[in-house]
């Protein structure tokens, strides 16, 4: 099944049962990604797997965020409310590389003569397709650049 039409289905699928939370958060992703849409100029149906993991991943960044924000504030109630959000958007996105995988890539991009961090991050994130958190990618990178 399509991602869209997988979002679709669970998002009617809150309504039916009155998951206020999920409806919300699918709610939500809808929006965002109807005005990713609008800003690539092509329909929503148009939109590829990886356009749609963009949002997604966006989306999670924003959770994962605000989670900081918030107990960095002292508001534990608020905090948690965005990790069950951000529960709900991983779940739609691909399963993680592991750490030995990524790796194998960032010593695989290094040892091509990759010598530059922007080059070097560029072409890792390349190649993992959105399956790996940037951060984790940069502490990777950075630590072998400095061997």
């Amino acid at each position: 099944m399509e991602l869209l039409e997988k979002i679709e289905q669970d998002f009617k699928e809150a309504l039916r049962t009155k998951q206020e939370l999920k409806l919300s958060v699918l709610r939500m992703l809808k929006t965002s990604l109807k005005n990713q849409a609008i800003a690539d100029k092509k329909p929503e149906t148009e939109m590829s797997e990886q356009d749609i993991f963009l949002v997604l991943k966006r989306e999670l960044k924003k959770r994962n965020d605000a989670v900081a924000s918030f107990e960095q504030g002292n508001r534990p109630e608020l905090a948690a409310q965005e990790r069950q959000e951000a529960e709900i958007l991983s779940a739609y996105l691909p399963a993680a590389m592991s750490e030995e995988e990524l790796q194998k890539i960032v010593d695989e991009v290094i040892a091509g003569g990759v010598e530059n961090f922007g080059q070097a991050m560029k072409e890792i994130m390349q190649r993992t397709q959105g399956q790996a958190d940037g951060q984790v990618v940069q502490a990777l990178v950075k630590a072998k650049l400095a061997n």
